[in-house]
């Protein structure tokens, strides 16, 4: 495997990189390398290049080396050397000065007992507004948004993605084990009978084996039942997520510091009011189709964006099934407006609480089916 280069002339015998300005070089070679997780490139003349699974064990997963490419290949600007991530400066570097069009700087003010946040110009007009009151009403543009019902199809099959599959698939296999374990005492119940009959087995031993094997059968169908009510939970959470989550900037402020960057970026604040640190929103071109206002409270740009992110790589939701929902319930979509829709709701999808309703793990439910659970049961013998 060829981990950081292809001459071992550039490490010593310690096995140390000889030359410290090239461990840059090595670094960004190691984390653009998909052999980590599991693919190895493919070269073609005629084609790209392509990745094919290997037969290694993959060191991380490929979703997480995905999200690593997304970040490292995004083109930024930088404005600063000491532009430190910061819930306080959100909107820093989307923000325009209304009297000089500068971008408007960030940076703490400090006061007598604490210091306080602002955004401010560098030019000459000196405007400067507090960071707490703009990203608060920023934060009001985002709630008077819902999400269109005519999305809640493709909307229920990215939460299952991302919340439900795993656990649905944990109980499904369970199912399946508890399943075969009754069929075992099944089986075995019937060699015992086949043994009584033939004067094999003692009565009294054939008694004893089918008591013992009731009760065993008695709990796998209770395991079962409970287990059944799980996988019925499960589906009735995720329609009553699909309902919920029209309101589906009600947790923003609750993001991570990334997830809320990469909103502002989808929806960027404009028109900037200093006299009451207000301002509208822009929203993206694609999104525009799938987010309405809950009343007319006033008007909002679109704007056109071919921002083209790679989360989710291996999401289950592909952009053709997502165009074919779309247009389904009378939204008709492009593959790059596919592309940033479902970037845009798979990112509210994983930083949605969907456990806020805890489904029960124990038996305190399941009284009113324990007779239906030993019939269940007894239809072994």
């Amino acid at each position: 495997m060829k981990i950081l280069c292809n001459s071992s002339s550039n490490f010593n015998s310690r096995g140390f990189i000889n030359q410290i300005t090239n461990l840059s070089v090595y670094f960004w070679k190691l984390i653009h390398n998909p052999v980590y997780c599991g693919l190895i490139v493919l070269p073609s003349k005629d084609q790209q290049p392509q990745l094919i699974k290997a037969v290694h064990e993959p060191l991380i997963s490929e979703s997480l080396f995905n999200e690593v490419q997304a970040i490292i290949t995004t083109k930024r600007k930088i404005t600063c050397r000491s532009d430190k991530l910061s819930k306080a400066f959100i909107l820093k570097g989307f923000l325009t000065c209304p009297d000089c069009g500068r971008k408007l700087r960030a940076s703490y003010s400090k006061g007598r007992t604490k210091r306080y946040p602002y955004y401010h110009c560098s030019g000459s007009c000196k405007m400067r507004i507090n960071a707490d009151l703009l990203n608060n009403n920023y934060n009001d543009r985002l709630q008077e948004l819902r999400l269109s019902t005519s999305v809640i199809e493709l909307v229920g099959l990215i939460l299952e993605d991302i919340n439900v599959s795993a656990q649905k698939n944990r109980y499904l296999n369970n199912r399946k084990l508890l399943v075969n374990q009754l069929e075992e005492q099944q089986l075995v119940l019937s060699k015992a009978r086949k043994l009584f009959v033939i004067d094999k087995l003692k009565f009294d031993d054939f008694k004893e084996l089918k008591i013992e094997c009731q009760a065993i059968c008695d709990g796998l169908g209770m395991e079962l039942t409970s287990n059944g009510i799980k996988l019925k939970l499960l589906d009735q959470q995720l329609k009553a997520a699909c309902r919920d989550f029209t309101d589906i900037f009600l947790n923003y402020l609750d993001f991570d510091i990334v997830d809320m960057k990469k909103i502002v970026s989808l929806i960027p604040p404009i028109s900037v009011n200093i006299e009451t640190a207000t301002l509208s929103v822009s929203i993206n071109n694609a999104l525009s189709k799938i987010l309405l206002y809950k009343k007319l409270f006033g008007r909002s740009e679109i704007i056109d964006s071919h921002d083209r992110s790679i989360y989710f790589n291996d999401r289950k939701v592909s952009i053709k099934r997502a165009i074919t929902i779309m247009a389904k319930n009378n939204i008709q979509i492009n593959e790059g407006e596919g592309a940033i829709i479902l970037d845009f709701l798979y990112l509210m999808a994983k930083n949605y609480n969907f456990n806020s309703t805890k489904i029960p793990e124990s038996l305190s439910g399941y009284r009113t089916n324990e007779k239906r659970s030993k019939n269940y049961s007894k239809l072994a013998f």
